[in-house]
């Protein structure tokens, strides 16, 4: 799972070192908050404005209830910060799994480190 990660991070950090990448990601679709509000946007959308809200963290279930979910928030509102916040997303995503597989390892006198 760490290989996947760091694979994908690396990907990523090429794309977003690309100065014309950059450029248009910095550049393109930027949403208010006063848009996103009056939109009601909700997920990664309205992360990347800086609506801190997420269900995983606000309203859990199942196992996320014994998580705790961090939520990435930026607040410029354009796709650079959609990518900042998917990129976080997976990040996290990665995360939870090892912290799950942890916790059950405790449960049986095993620790190790995530």
């Amino acid at each position: 799972m760490r290989s996947i990660v760091a694979e994908f991070l690396e990907v990523a950090a090429l794309s977003l070192d690309n100065a014309m990448v950059l450029e248009r990601l910095q550049g393109t679709g930027r949403l208010t908050t006063r848009t996103a509000r009056d939109m009601r946007v909700v997920g990664l959308v309205a992360r990347a404005r800086g609506i801190d809200a997420n269900a995983r963290r606000d309203a859990p279930f199942a196992a996320y209830a014994g998580l705790q979910v961090q939520v990435p928030a930026y607040h410029t509102g354009n796709v650079w910060a959609r990518t900042m916040v998917r990129l976080d997303e997976a990040r996290e995503s990665a995360r939870q799994p090892l912290v799950l597989g942890q916790r059950s390892l405790a449960r049986r006198g095993i620790h190790a480190p995530v």
